[in-house]
């Protein structure tokens, strides 16, 4: 759901939803001034759009601002919904096909650096390598990631090529632990000795081909593939221009999907600048020329509207750019001239009546055939949160009946429902590898406009992507919904929370709060699991009830926790009622300090 500004004239409406025909070619265009600064202030007469040199009429104009996306207020900590607004979406993908080892630190450190400094809390993020489990998950934990940076590494060796030997992949159904349920690389990894750096780039364009047809059917977005390589040796404008060309389906595969899904691939070497055998360390640097491969990245990016960084240091300057450019864009939509059946790829030229605007964007358009088709994907599956129905989680460590600790999952479906509405749901936990790790399912009647339940998983330590799917098949409606989680090691070091569960009466019943509201004149029940070794022994423990903006707090101080098992104790109290009306913070405090993660944010009305 793409926060978008459908542009009239002057006028301009946030929070519009792009509903394109799929009779509508999209093309995202990119408009920078002579000082490399955005046009932010065009209109639909400022464009022209032409295929095959031929002028066509813009049916659908909107500007992208993923920069005003950001100041909208997100999700609370801990509540996770697919109404909360997606910021930008980039997938990195590390070519350890292509890569010299001798460069693995270099792509490591710039992998790092962008992820770092360049991706927002709000925009979604996934890490691919070429090698075994490699799975593609989009997320907005970026700790899941970055282990998948720490773990890239260069081909070793003196020119063995490596030929694709595993089947392609397909979407796996979702039942069975440890089942790839997203976009999976690990049949990549299958590999023959060969003897020819074709048989290298073939590999790294299968791959590449994968995770660009993952992106291409999330609606309404420009989505940017950040690949890091030393090359690919094929004339790739060539192809580009001409689909009889010598060449093998997965480009063809790889340009369509890119075409069609306006993927744009930004191919960043990450030699940089070199005077020597070993990388960026000569005094006096000098640009890769007569590279093949570095005419291939550079072609590769033309073809799809990216850009390539190629033979420069700047790096950190290029980031910059790509993701400024990937914040705030136009979207124009044409009808496509018809030709029957035929497939052959169509030529998009767009250009500016204002002056001194420079424009990028894919270059061309090729209508799908069945034999080259994206496969339908479930919507657990999905590459974002989103969907038609309303889905809010938000889960939490939570003491198991039979002893220890489980993920517990509350949850809210649908708003405005008739009661008796049926929604059948299913609830699946994904690892960082991208396998499923927990999963559920059900059916559930809403009552008082929404659905609710409560599911519990159990899940090893470590980092999760938890995902909720409804369904509402009398509407023909469905949602997904994207939370992440983080499973503590028992005894941690350093004393963090599991997250937060709330409970509250409401219409004479009590049960979980999920979204965060509560009513000013019930208690509020309060409970969440800590991870310590051991907890300071004298110091008081309390919950702290805070007004933004404001020096006062309530404290409320609680008994001794109950150790649950080893490494793992249990606060819980009950907020007394009234609490001031309004926007709270809630803390857990060990005397005047706060613990890691205890933190929630509360609204009383």
């Amino acid at each position: 759901m793409a926060l978008l500004a459908l542009v009239a004239g002057d006028t301009r409406m946030a929070g519009q939803q792009f509903r394109a025909s799929t009779e509508l070619v999209l093309v995202d265009v990119v408009a920078t001034r002579a000082d490399g600064n955005l046009a932010r202030d065009l209109t639909v007469d400022d464009f022209e759009i032409f295929e095959d040199g031929r002028p066509q009429v813009v049916r659908q104009f909107q500007v992208v601002d993923l920069e005003r996306a950001s100041e909208r207020s997100p999700d609370p900590p801990g509540v996770f919904s697919n109404t909360a607004e997606p910021g930008a979406v980039f997938a990195m993908v590390v070519d350890e096909m292509m890569i010299d080892a001798r460069h693995t630190p270099y792509v490591r450190r710039w992998a790092r650096r962008f992820v770092d400094e360049h991706v927002q809390p709000q925009d979604y993020l996934a890490v691919v390598r070429s090698g075994a489990d490699s799975g593609l998950m989009l997320t907005t934990d970026h700790a899941l990631v970055t282990p998948v940076i720490a773990q890239a590494s260069g081909r070793r060796g003196g020119g063995d090529a490596a030929s694709i030997t595993g089947a392609e992949t397909e979407e796996v159904p979702m039942p069975g632990s440890d089942t790839p349920v997203l976009a999976d690389f690990s049949d990549l990894a299958l590999l023959e000795v060969g003897g020819e750096a074709r048989i290298q780039a073939e590999q790294s364009l299968v791959m590449l081909q994968r995770v660009v047809e993952y992106l291409a059917p999330i609606p309404g977005r420009r989505k940017a593939v950040l690949l890091f390589s030393q090359g690919i040796s094929f004339d790739i404008e060539a192809l580009a221009n001409d689909q009889t060309a010598r060449s093998f389906d997965p480009m063809r595969r790889l340009l369509a999907a890119a075409r069609e899904g306006n993927v744009a691939i930004y191919t960043i070497d990450p030699r940089g600048l070199r005077g020597s055998t070993e990388p960026s360390i000569a005094e006096t640097p000098l640009p890769v020329t007569g590279d093949p491969g570095v005419d291939g990245l550079r072609d590769l990016a033309t073809a799809t509207g990216g850009r390539a960084v190629v033979s420069t240091n700047e790096i950190n300057e290029s980031y910059e750019r790509i993701t400024r450019e990937n914040r705030f864009y136009y979207l124009l939509g044409y009808e496509p001239v018809s030709s029957g059946t035929s497939t052959r790829a169509r030529r998009i030229e767009v250009r500016t009546r204002a002056a001194g605007v420079d424009l990028l964007h894919r270059r061309a358009y090729a209508p799908r055939s069945p034999a080259t088709a994206l496969p339908a994907r479930s919507l657990v599956a999905s590459p974002l949160p989103g969907g038609g129905v309303p889905v809010v989680l938000a889960p939490t460590l939570f003491p198991d009946p039979s002893g220890g600790a489980s993920v517990a999952v509350p949850f809210e479906l649908g708003s405005g429902l008739t009661d008796g509405t049926e929604v059948a749901y299913s609830l699946v936990a994904i690892d960082g590898r991208g396998r499923q790790a927990a999963g559920t399912k059900g059916t559930l009647q809403a009552a008082g406009g929404v659905a609710r339940g409560l599911q519990r998983m159990t899940l090893a330590p470590g980092r999760y992507q938890v995902r909720l799917v409804a369904e509402i098949g009398a509407l023909v409606q469905e949602g997904v919904a994207f939370a992440n989680l983080e499973v503590p090691r028992p005894g941690a070091d350093m004393a963090m929370c599991g997250g937060f569960m709330f409970v509250q009466s409401e219409g004479g019943q009590v049960r979980p709060n999920v979204t965060r509201v509560f009513n000013a004149s019930h208690p509020i029940m309060v409970a969440t699991v800590v991870s310590a070794r051991s907890l300071p022994e004298g110091v008081p423990m309390a919950f702290g009830v805070t007004a933004p903006g404001s020096d006062t707090s309530l404290v409320f101080e609680v008994e001794r926790p109950r150790q649950i098992s080893n490494g793992l104790w249990r606060f819980e109290i009950a907020l007394p009622a009234p609490l001031p009306p309004g926007e709270l913070e809630l803390v857990l405090l060990a005397g005047e300090q706060p613990l890691p993660g205890c933190r929630a944010e509360l609204r009383i009305q």
